[in-house]
């Protein structure tokens, strides 16, 4: 993921640098690079003048959590993809206007009952074989599940709102459920 907000050719400030610098640090301290080449990428990162060469000492390295959490807040794309695992996000946080949801043998719960859905709704785009999923909403909350392929998998919303994709905070899942299931609590939340 890059720190670029602008053109590659644009100048970079004394925030962008450190930024950087502050993201090789993080990939040092995770064993991603060693000591030596931490100090000559942090040289480079401090004489950056554009962000293509910013772009440059950082390209090989994963994005942060706070460059994830920028990304939702873009509007970008949240992915999750596990595999015989968990995902869950749970409380508050930003909700973007896409998730891709890709699991195998693997649980999910996703909690939208803190957060704001953004005004133009909620896509929630599935891929899962053998998994669990839990969506948490408000009881006002239209989910739309009429585009979700089932295959021997069970589907449930059992306090449905009656409504339309189309209303304002709405959210919308597609995509293909093998082997799995997918409910919709719209009450108080309890872990069983």
């Amino acid at each position: 993921m890059s720190e670029s907000t602008g053109h590659p050719l644009q100048r970079v400030s004394h925030d962008d640098r450190e930024m950087a610098a502050e993201r090789l640090r993080a990939a040092a301290g995770d064993g991603r690079i060693s000591l030596e080449e931490l100090d000559r990428r942090l040289g480079a990162a401090f004489t950056a003048a554009t962000y293509a060469d910013l772009e440059s000492v950082t390209a090989d390295l994963p994005p942060t959590a706070v460059e994830l959490v920028a990304a939702e807040a873009n509007g970008r794309p949240l992915r999750f993809a596990v595999s015989g695992g968990s995902v869950d996000r749970f409380g508050e946080w930003e909700i973007p206007g896409r998730i891709d949801l890709e699991l195998n043998r693997a649980t999910s719960t996703l909690d939208f009952r803190a957060s704001v859905v953004p005004a133009t709704g909620l896509h929630i785009e599935i891929h899962a074989r053998r998994s669990r999923i839990r969506l948490l909403v408000s009881p006002d909350t239209y989910v739309d599940l009429d585009s979700l392929g089932r295959h021997g998998a069970t589907v449930a919303d059992r306090y449905a709102r009656s409504g339309s994709a189309r209303e304002l905070h709405a959210i919308r899942v597609t995509g293909d459920l093998y082997d799995g299931s997918l409910r919709v609590f719209r009450r108080p939340f309890q872990m069983f």
